[in-house]
């Protein structure tokens, strides 16, 4: 699989089947990067984890704990649903990495986080909004940016996707929600490259 990472210094091309494992060792050209965003890193060892399978259900309600929800909900009809955890995830990976996140369970609340960026760099938080019903406004997903996928796509590395923690291809939809059917689209990428306290937790 060939990855180009938009860094300063340019496009950076990776040929890898396993581009995570090409991360961890941390190439010379992407350490920077690695160490500017010490959450990706916590994130890329979560890789797999799936809710579909039931040795992961503690890991993902690890990762709800730090916004405050259960794994299971009940709605008014009286069915389970799992809750959404796309911003647990990114919440716990951050407080794995010693850096403060933002606590709520909702994607949203990361645009408010850190300070806006232009130009994402490897790791950055990136915020979209998302169309559930006839709801425009509240809802939404976060994870992180890896790369530019075409002019119109990302490759976010996340949580709740395809009920797992992945990597995804997701459009940007400069239209806004709703236009020509969209049901997700990009609000934003966030920055905030604090130093580590004292480095990375398991």
């Amino acid at each position: 699989m060939e990855l180009a990472f938009f860094l300063e210094r340019g496009p950076l091309v990776l040929h890898s089947s396993d581009f995570s494992k090409e991360l961890l060792t941390q190439p010379a050209a992407i350490r920077p990067m690695l160490l500017s965003a010490p959450w990706l890193r916590v994130a890329l060892r979560d890789l797999g984890v799936n809710e579909r399978n039931l040795e992961d259900t503690a890991k993902i309600s690890s990762y709800l704990q730090t916004v405050s929800c259960p794994l299971i909900t009940l709605d008014e009809a009286g069915h389970t649903h799992i809750t959404d955890w796309c911003s647990g995830f990114v919440n716990n990976c951050m407080k794995r990495a010693y850096i403060q996140g933002t606590h709520a369970p909702n994607a949203r609340s990361w645009m408010r986080w850190g300070y806006g960026v232009t130009i994402p760099r490897l790791g950055d938080v990136t915020v979209f909004w998302r169309v559930k019903g006839k709801d425009t406004s509240s809802f939404g997903h976060v994870g992180f940016f890896i790369r530019y996928s075409g002019p119109d796509h990302l490759i976010i590395l996340g949580g709740n996707q395809h009920m797992s923690v992945s990597f995804a291809r997701l459009p940007i939809n400069k239209n806004g929600p709703g236009k020509g059917g969209a049901h997700i689209g990009l609000l934003g990428f966030r920055g905030n490259y604090q130093t580590a306290i004292a480095g990375e937790s398991a």
